[in-house]
Formats: C-alpha cells, sequence, structure tokens
C-alpha cells in the first residue's frame, strides 16, 4: 500500500494542493488519515474514491450544470450569443 503526502496525491490526482487540503476538511474522506498536524492518503483508497464516484463528484471542485460565471450569457439564449452583440449594435 502507498502513502502519499497532500502535495503528492495532490500531483496524482491533478488539482491544486489546496484544493485537496479543503475537500480534506470538509469533506474528512476515509482515505486520509490525520496524524497530529500530518495528513497521509492511501494512494489506493483515493483512486478507489474517483472510479467510485460520480463525474460531477470526481472533479472535486466543479460547477454544477446550472451554474454559470457571472457575466457569461446561458448556451440556450441564441440572442446573447449572436454577433452583433459583440460590436455593440
Amino acid at each position: 500500500m502507498d502513502i502519499l503526502t497532500v502535495e503528492e496525491a495532490a500531483r496524482l490526482i491533478r488539482i491544486n494542493r489546496k484544493s485537496l487540503y479543503e475537500r480534506i476538511q470538509v469533506n474528512r474522506p476515509p482515505w486520509a488519515q490525520h496524524f497530529g498536524r500530518c495528513i497521509r492518503i492511501s494512494r489506493q483508497a483515493l483512486l478507489a474514491s474517483f472510479r467510485e464516484a460520480a463525474p460531477s463528484e470526481a472533479g472535486i471542485f466543479t460547477r454544477s450544470a446550472g451554474q454559470r460565471s457571472e457575466g457569461y450569457p446561458s448556451e440556450s439564449d441564441p440572442e446573447a450569443w449572436s454577433p452583433d452583440r459583440f460590436r455593440g449594435v
């Protein structure tokens, strides 16, 4: 069994280290064990949790389908994406 630091685990799943620390703090996942001020992660359990997770959960901090970044028009609004909108007409 491989044991990883948070930094190593974040690199493995290709996310920001701070994002992983936040996920661990908020969700207290079983694959992350606290030892005093240190956190160690089971590589096998971490990867298994991603295999079992729904696609939206696997992204850790993804927006839901209904959320949009502020200032961006809805994809379903054809007027919002017309060329005239960007020309200032």
